[in-house]
């Protein structure tokens, strides 16, 4: 079984499972139970010998969005646990075995934990995050040092959902459900080279350097703090204003946060890393 690791939160644990080639599928281990619960699960296999490894079984599967990587583990986990399928309301025809929709702003009170349901469409339109007291399950709409493609929604739907994750506080951990930083900050890096930013090209190489180290040590990347992630993901410095000033002047954008925003997502969908 591949590597795993687990992170200490007030009356929970989170496991984080490697799956598929860079995929993470998170289980929530609340104190004291035998429960626990699974986001994204995309290998079955894998969270079946996680579950005997740590001693529990699977309540609840939370699924942030519909792709295959995210949901196929559903089936197999529902037939062998019985446990309940959350996903949006509108991916009802797209989740393998979902049996209760949810809406946005929804808040279930499970296992002496609460998890609150952020709808953050963009990547998908049906797309969901889940906050656990400071743990983000945020899926494909955030990733560290970047954000999701826009296979459905548009680029303010994904603006606005980046600005609802910024909201969050600094303390807030972010589980994003890919691998993908060190990809990300090569694009991140170049962003700040054509600004010729040096405040935040050395945030970029900073955590260009740190990342490098624990993948060398065979470590994930995330979670990473929000406050540390509001440094150098290149998506979410599109609120400040002289950044997005001096962006507009090099590439010839519009000023406002989503002409920024709109251009760098096309720029990032088809940079070589």
């Amino acid at each position: 079984m591949n590597n795993m690791w687990q992170y200490s939160h007030t009356g929970f644990q989170v496991l984080q499972i490697p799956t598929l080639r860079d995929n993470y599928t998170y289980m929530v281990l609340p104190d004291d139970l035998p429960s626990a619960w699974v986001i994204d699960p995309a290998d079955a296999g894998l969270v079946v010998q996680s579950c005997q490894l740590k001693k529990r079984w699977i309540n609840h599967i939370w699924n942030t969005h519909h792709h295959w990587d995210h949901t196929d583990g559903n089936d197999v986990l529902r037939e062998k646990y019985d446990c309940v399928v959350h996903a949006a309301k509108i991916e009802r025809l797209r989740i393998p075995s979902m049996t209760h929709e949810l809406s946005d702003h929804e808040s279930w009170n499970i296992d002496g934990l609460t998890i609150e349901v952020l709808a953050v469409p963009g990547h998908t339109d049906g797309h969901l995050a889940f906050l656990v007291g400071n743990a983000l399950f945020c899926g494909d709409a955030l990733f560290s040092a970047g954000c999701g493609r826009l296979f459905e929604g548009t680029p303010a739907q994904m603006l606005g959902s980046l600005q609802r994750l910024m909201s969050l506080p600094d303390a807030t951990l972010v589980y994003c459900a890919h691998e993908y930083t060190l990809m990300n900050l090569q694009f991140a890096r170049a962003v700040a080279d054509s600004l010729a930013d040096r405040t935040y090209h050395r945030h970029c190489l900073k955590r260009q350097s740190v990342v490098t180290a624990m993948r060398h040590d065979g470590q994930p990347s995330v979670p990473v703090l929000l406050k540390e992630e509001r440094l150098f993901n290149p998506f979410l410095q599109v609120w400040h204003e002289r950044f997005c000033a001096n962006y507009a002047q090099i590439h010839g954008t519009g000023h406002s946060p989503l002409a920024v925003f709109t251009h760098m997502r096309q720029w990032r969908n088809n940079f070589l890393c």
